[in-house]
């Protein structure tokens, strides 16, 4: 009996999700354009429909602010049947704030479904975030999309962190960093001083589950000589495609000391 009434419980509750309209749509303000409050941080999980509403096929505006020297993944996966073909439905896209297409997304596997959309700031560094939308729509069902044709969003901020560096007193750090995607992937290196102010900024190319090492004091032509602080890497790969760490060396005495290249957690 236990058994037949925790069998019957679960169904209900399954069925009153699958039923439950996507709040995002509802009310005045809503979802539905560049006016969208719905705004996409680090660790963000959705799961939404794409309903037809008004004889008009459904989208899903996002407010998105990208901070200064970060980079983020945007990953629509979950998808129900009718929502994806495999190709590019549904399409999500990178707006700017003028409301233009600027980028478009890439499927994460072969087959072609889930949606991974990866963004970095500016490359030149300094502060100031720039403001953008992201709109989830094209769904296969168009018009005859119902609230159980459902899509799940997430984001991540993709950077990462070398917490400590130091080319004075004698030491040289060294920085390496391992790609482990079966892409390739284009990093950004920020530098700043101790007190936060933006050293200089350079690119790095890893090719596929390469490895990349580069000295610290020779780079930037110098200017990160006789220098100390941290390094704010950001990139095109997916969260959790680089991972590294960062080696102090001492000549004088042989001494080595390393500091691992760590990750936002989510």
């Amino acid at each position: 009996m236990k058994a037949r009434l925790a069998a019957w419980s679960v169904a209900v509750l399954f069925g009153a999700s699958l039923a439950g309209a996507d709040v995002w749509d509802l009310g005045t303000d809503n979802d539905d354009d560049v006016g969208s409050d719905n705004e996409i941080v680090h660790g963000m999980r959705q799961v939404h429909d794409l309903a037809m509403r008004n004889g008009v096929a459904d989208a899903d505006w996002y407010a998105f602010r990208l901070p200064d020297s970060r980079s983020y993944e945007i990953l629509v996966d979950g998808l129900t049947g009718d929502v994806g073909n495999g190709s590019t439905s549904p399409s999500l896209e990178l707006f700017s704030a003028s409301g233009l297409v600027i980028q478009a997304s890439e499927p994460v596997t072969t087959f072609g479904v889930a949606r991974s959309l990866r963004v970095y700031s500016n490359t030149t560094g300094g502060m100031g975030d720039a403001t953008h939308m992201v709109r989830v729509t094209n769904a296969v069902c168009g018009t005859a999309c119902t609230e159980t044709d459902r899509y799940r969003i997430r984001a991540y901020d993709t950077t990462v962190a070398l917490p400590r560096f130091n080319n004075s007193s004698g030491q040289v750090t060294v920085l390496v960093l391992q790609n482990l995607s079966p892409a390739p992937v284009t990093a950004f290196v920020g530098a700043f001083g101790n007190s936060g102010n933006v050293l200089g900024v350079f690119p790095l190319v890893l090719p596929a589950y390469g490895t990349g090492v580069v000295n610290l004091s020779a780079s930037l032509a110098g200017a990160l000589n006789n220098q100390s602080g941290s390094l704010v890497i950001r990139h095109n790969g997916r969260y959790g495609s680089l991972h590294g760490k960062g080696v102090a060396l001492e000549p004088a005495t042989g001494f080595t000391f390393d500091t691992a290249v760590s990750p936002l957690v989510h």
